[in-house]
């Protein structure tokens, strides 16, 4: 995990597919609640949050005033929701209709799947990486996206 490259590449996209959507740019910076939650269980899972975390703020923060809703996982929790991945656009839009945001993103790092590939003449490992996304238009009403990146990796020996 020492190349964050699709990561650095799934914020590009985070931040192209909100800014084109940002009609009121220029009069007020739009606000964006990222929801955030890593349920990966990895020994690295700090170092997994800092990356996605710090990349989020780089690419989100000129353009939007960004703030984490970590209480909008409790508060969905509470009403019974325990994966965020399988939250209903209206369940998150009630939970942080109070809080005045223009924007919400939610993003859920599920665990790793491992597969060990055998042959004749090779023996291999993949890794795919799963992250659910949802990005809510809280005054439209709408989704912007509401769809998985999947990231996979193979390594293969002799």
């Amino acid at each position: 995990m020492k190349n964050f490259s699709p990561v650095k590449i799934l914020f590009l996209t985070l931040a192209v597919m909100l800014t084109a959507f940002s009609a009121v740019m220029a009069a007020e910076t739009p606000r964006v609640a990222i929801i955030y939650a890593n349920n990966a269980n990895t020994t690295y899972d700090d170092a997994i949050n800092d990356c996605i975390l710090q990349n989020l703020d780089k690419e989100l923060s000129g353009k939007f005033n960004v703030s984490r809703s970590d209480a909008v996982i409790q508060k969905l929790a509470d009403k019974g929701m325990t994966d965020l991945s399988m939250a209903e656009r209206r369940d998150i839009m009630d939970v942080v209709a109070d809080e005045g945001f223009d924007y919400i993103l939610c993003l859920t790092l599920e665990p790793f799947q491992r597969k060990e590939k055998f042959s004749v003449f090779t023996q291999g490992i993949e890794i795919i990486a799963t992250v659910p996304v949802k990005i809510i238009d809280v005054k439209g009403d709408r989704y912007i996206y509401n769809g998985k990146f999947v990231e996979k990796h193979y390594d293969s020996t002799w």
